[in-house]
């Protein structure tokens, strides 16, 4: 039914049945890829990798930015990091819960803080870092 809508309204060919399945599924991919990227471009609070660096033979030091674009304080009550090199071997961890604890990020504040995690069972070499995801919770301090 969308796919005879289109057609009608952009006045198109019609389409072969696999050739659309397989356009519907390209563009389908592509969504869910622009969606992933952009995920928290509009968020008003972020957690940026700014900096990774080896940090003795089994730990690795990690540069954060917590961002606080909005108008209330908040807390992160979990944050999840996943750090990638040049040769695609990811290392994914928490930061410590009592790192988080009572750190507050006041309204427009953008800080830098520097946590450590134990590197353990992973191929990743810090320093080859490439790239990272973050995955957080947040709720408003007061």
């Amino acid at each position: 039914e969308l796919k005879n809508k289109i057609i009608d309204i952009f006045e198109l060919d019609k389409i072969d049945e696999r050739i659309w399945d397989d356009y519907r599924d390209k563009f389908l991919d592509n969504i869910n890829t622009l969606k992933e990227r952009d995920k928290y471009k509009n968020q008003k609070c972020k957690v940026e990798v700014a900096k990774v660096k080896a940090s003795g033979k089994d730990e690795v030091q990690v540069e954060l930015r917590l961002i606080n674009n909005g108008e209330v304080p908040v807390e992160f009550s979990e944050i999840e990091i996943e750090l990638t090199d040049n040769d695609k071997q990811s290392y994914k961890f928490f930061v410590d819960e009592e790192f988080i604890k009572g750190r507050i990020i006041h309204k427009m504040e953008n800080r830098r803080e520097i946590c450590t995690a134990k590197l353990s069972d992973t191929k990743y070499n810090p320093k080859r870092h490439n790239a990272y995801k973050t995955h957080f919770y947040h709720q408003n301090a007061y």
